[in-house]
C-alpha cells in the first residue's frame, strides 16, 4: 500500500506537467530564498571593568540592524547596536563595548539579531565567559 500511495503523489504532477506541455517536473520544496538572513556569534572572554570585543557575521540583501546583547539569566551585562548597509558573510564585524564592573563572573550568553529592513529576523547565540 505505501509504494501505492507514493507513486500516485508523483503520478498527478506528472500527468499535469504532460498536460500542460511542460518537459520539467518540479515539487514543490521549501527553499532558503537568496536574501535571506543568516548571522553567528563568536563566544570569548571579558573582564569585568574592561573593553570587550563583541564579534559576529551577517548575511542579508540589503541594509541589516544588529542587536547585540550579552546577558546572565535575565541581567543584561553588554548592550550594543549596530546597522550594517550591505554586509558580507565572509568578513567578521567587531564591535567594542564595556563590561560594567558590578556585574558578576559566569558563563554569558552572547546573542546577535539581526533585521532586515522588511522584518524578517534571526539570531545567532554563542558563550561569553566573564571573570
Amino acid at each position: 500500500m505505501r509504494t501505492r500511495a507514493a507513486s500516485s503523489s508523483l503520478l498527478l504532477p506528472t500527468v499535469v506537467a504532460v498536460f500542460l506541455g511542460s518537459t520539467h517536473v518540479s515539487r514543490a520544496t521549501p527553499s532558503t530564498p537568496s536574501g535571506a538572513l543568516k548571522v553567528k556569534a563568536y563566544g570569548g572572554l571579558a573582564r569585568r571593568a574592561f573593553p570587550v570585543y563583541l564579534s559576529f557575521r551577517v548575511q542579508g540583501a540589503g541594509p541589516v540592524s544588529v542587536k547585540l546583547t550579552m546577558r546572565l539569566r535575565s541581567k543584561v551585562a553588554v548592550s550594543s547596536g549596530a546597522k550594517l548597509v550591505d554586509p558580507v558573510y565572509s568578513t567578521r564585524q567587531v564591535r567594542r563595548a564595556m563590561v560594567r564592573r558590578n556585574v558578576p563572573a559566569g558563563r554569558y550568553t552572547y546573542c546577535a539579531v539581526a533585521t532586515d529592513r522588511a522584518g524578517h529576523r534571526t539570531k545567532g547565540c554563542a558563550y561569553y565567559r566573564v571573570v
